[in-house]
Parts: structure tokens; C-alpha cells; sequence
């Protein structure tokens, strides 16, 4: 999970991670949103999904094979994946259409005795858009592990020798993050924005400048012009 939320930009910030047990937890990874959330976008939930799947997919690629660890991960991605098929409208093919199934209800057979507002062929397009977010989400993750996994094992070993490590230890060991690099690319972006804008209003004002000399001159020549007129016309009067 660790991993996945460092290199991933629309993750939220990692603040701590640990190996030590909690509960049912064998550890856990620590995020710290840097604004609160009213509403979460398409970006953020695929990354978040990805977060999630991402200790399942460190089983597969450092020791070959998957465990039950993984299991309130598993279920927490399918319920956000389904409420973006179902309920939030972020599958094209189906649409902005509310899907979702009464599965709330404590009574014993409520959702048998309620009809379903759709299809079996719409509820199987629902189970299969699921799915599709659940595999680019894996495959995300995945990328990420194959992408960084000499620094990944830099910090499993030092979780080992740790047990707990923070944010700045995280980064030690992981290098520069997503946001590192999103915030360095806003910075600058907005640096040269100021810099265009700078040089738009010095172009302004010596524009400004130069327009008042030229007008100057002009002036100055056709009043020097009209003086020796009425000098020479003077002359020959006289």
C-alpha cells in the first residue's frame, strides 16, 4: 500500500507506515488528506483503488502467491468500484443511471421480496464494469511495484529493522513522490506565468515610454517648423 501511495499523484499523502499487529490488522498504512473531502473525483478513487490492491499485488510479485491478508482490501475495493458503476455514473457504457442494490436492509428476505428496477443483462454489465476497474486497478499497482521495486526493498528492510517508520523515512527510502513532482510542476508552472505576465507589463510600459518620446519629437519638430515660417515670413514683410 505504502508504495502505491508514494508514486501514485492523486493518492492522499502518506504520514506513517507499520508492520506492527492491530486487531485483525498485521499493520497498517497511514494517509493524511492535505484538504478535506466533500466530494471524490474519478482520479482520486482510481488511485485510491489502486492503494488498496496494492498489498495483494506485493504478495504476488515478492512472494509468489496471495494470502487471506488481503481480504478487507479485496472487499472495500468492490464496494467503491461498484458505487462508481452503480451509483456515481463513472462507467461509459452504462452511464450516469443509479444501479445500486438495497443491500442495507437488516430484514431476512427483504431483497427477495423487492423487485429489481432492472435486467439481469444490465446487472451482468454492472458485475463486468466492476471487474474492469478492479483490473486496471491492480494493474496500476502492479506497474508501480515493477517500476520501483529496488527502492521497495530498501524500505522492507527497513521496515523489518523499524517496525514504524514516518514520512520523512518513507521518503528516504522511497525517493521523490507523486506529489513531490505535482507540486514542483505547479510551482513552476506558476512561476512562469508571473515571469509572461512580468514581461507583458514591461512591454506595456516601454511601449508607453516609447510612444511619448516619438510624440515628443514630432511635436518638437513641427513647432520648430512653424517658428522659422513665421521668422522667414517676417523677413519678407520687412
Amino acid at each position: 500500500h505504502t508504495a502505491v501511495a508514494h508514486f501514485l499523484e492523486n493518492a492522499d499523502p502518506l504520514y506513517k507506515v507499520t508492520i506492527i499487529p492491530r486487531g485483525q490488522a498485521l499493520g497498517g498504512t497511514h494517509q493524511l488528506p492535505e484538504r478535506e473531502r466533500y466530494t471524490m473525483d474519478e482520479p482520486y478513487l482510481k488511485d485510491r483503488l489502486a492503494v488498496m490492491l496494492g498489498g495483494r499485488v506485493m504478495e504476488q510479485e515478492f512472494l509468489g502467491n496471495v494470502s487471506s491478508g488481503a481480504d478487507a482490501d479485496i472487499r472495500q475495493a468492490t464496494q467503491t468500484a461498484r458505487a462508481m458503476v452503480a451509483r456515481w455514473g463513472m462507467d461509459e457504457q452504462l452511464g450516469p443511471i443509479d444501479l445500486r442494490q438495497d443491500g442495507d436492509n437488516p430484514f431476512l428476505g427483504y431483497e427477495m421480496a423487492k423487485p429489481r428496477d432492472f435486467s439481469d443483462q444490465t446487472a451482468h454489465e454492472v458485475d463486468e464494469a466492476v471487474k474492469r476497474i478492479l483490473r486496471e486497478a491492480e494493474d496500476r499497482a502492479r506497474k508501480v511495484v515493477h517500476d520501483h521495486r529496488k527502492v521497495i526493498e530498501k524500505l522492507v528492510a527497513r521496515l523489518r529493522e523499524e517496525e514504524t517508520l514516518n514520512a520523512e523515512d518513507i521518503r528516504d527510502c522511497l525517493g521523490p513522490g507523486a506529489h513531490e513532482a505535482s507540486k514542483k510542476a505547479r510551482s513552476s508552472s506558476q512561476s512562469q506565468r508571473k515571469s509572461t505576465a512580468g514581461k507583458g507589463k514591461a512591454g506595456q510600459s516601454g511601449s508607453a515610454k516609447s510612444s511619448g518620446k516619438s510624440s515628443g519629437k514630432s511635436s518638437g519638430q513641427s513647432s520648430g517648423k512653424s517658428s522659422s515660417g513665421r521668422s522667414k515670413s517676417k523677413a519678407a514683410a520687412s
